[in-house]
């Protein structure tokens, strides 16, 4: 899925007043995201019991700028809210 949106992220850079310059404020981006990518656990213990990699379905989201084609940022989780947020937005 490809959408086009509007986006502003709360971290940034630090500026010598004190006030943080967003990454993003109001920038043009294209939000990329694909389903049921594949993708192992990381940073959990595997169940008592459970052996080998746990292969999961994860959700990756990018950000990438309208106007110049640099990606902003990738993600990737397998949460499951993320993958039903974009099962809604590719269904409009």
């Amino acid at each position: 899925m490809i959408r086009l949106a509007v986006a502003t992220a709360a971290e940034g850079t630090l500026m010598s007043d004190g006030t943080v310059k967003p990454t993003l404020s109001d920038t043009l981006v294209f939000v990329q995201a694909w389903t049921s990518v594949p993708c192992a656990r990381i940073g959990m213990p595997d169940p008592a019991g459970a052996s080998g990699v746990k292969q999961e379905e994860c959700a990756v989201i990018r950000l990438v700028d309208a106007h110049t084609g640099k990606a902003y940022w990738t993600t990737t989780t397998n949460d499951p809210s993320a993958t039903e947020a974009i099962a809604q937005v590719t269904a409009r």
